[in-house]
């Protein structure tokens, strides 16, 4: 086994045991390794607040493979918030053709819960993070930054990401969906 392989059962095994321990993280490698994982192991939503929905993490095939088989259930949602303000101030950039965004346009039909953040409000916070359901997170304290934390919290003791599906929620009222 290699090393992303065991990190990879970490992950497994705390998404399954929801035992609050912390989950560190420092590269794009990792990074990946916890997206697919929480979008095998999400049983109704996924939320994601990404700087540019690095291609690295965000087109690997083993995510895109995760994406399409959540999305296979009807009841299954993912949100996504990107902050393009912050690097295409015009504007240019054609999310429609980001692989991880053709994933959800190919199992939804449309792009509706994938926006864009304002960008009055990107300059207000530095974090990005991705919520599991209601009770997991990967949460980056800095966008710039690969380093994170992740956590699978027990019931009855998720109020940090409740804390962070408020801040999503707050932000995503406040978006724009992206150009079709």
């Amino acid at each position: 086994m290699t090393t992303l392989d065991i990190y990879r059962q970490q992950v497994r095994d705390a998404i399954n045991r929801r035992d609050g321990a912390p989950i560190l993280n420092d590269s794009v490698n990792h990074a990946t390794v916890i997206t697919q994982e929480v979008l095998s192991g999400a049983k109704e939503h996924v939320r994601i607040l990404s700087y540019k929905l690095d291609a690295s993490c965000y087109a690997d095939p083993g995510v895109l493979g995760a994406a399409k088989v959540f999305l296979a259930d009807p009841e299954h949602q993912i949100d996504v918030l990107i902050e393009a303000p912050l690097w295409d101030t015009h504007g240019h950039f054609e999310w429609a053709k980001h692989p991880f965004i053709e994933t959800i346009k190919e199992a939804r039909a449309n792009t509706d819960r994938v926006r864009l953040v304002n960008k009055d409000m990107v300059h207000r916070y530095k974090f990005n993070f991705l919520l599991l359901d209601d009770f997991g997170y990967r949460f980056e304290a800095d966008r710039s930054k690969a380093a994170a934390v992740a956590a699978f919290l027990p019931e009855g003791k998720t109020q940090q990401a409740e804390r962070l599906i408020n801040i999503f929620e707050q932000l995503f009222r406040e978006s724009a969906p992206i150009a079709k």
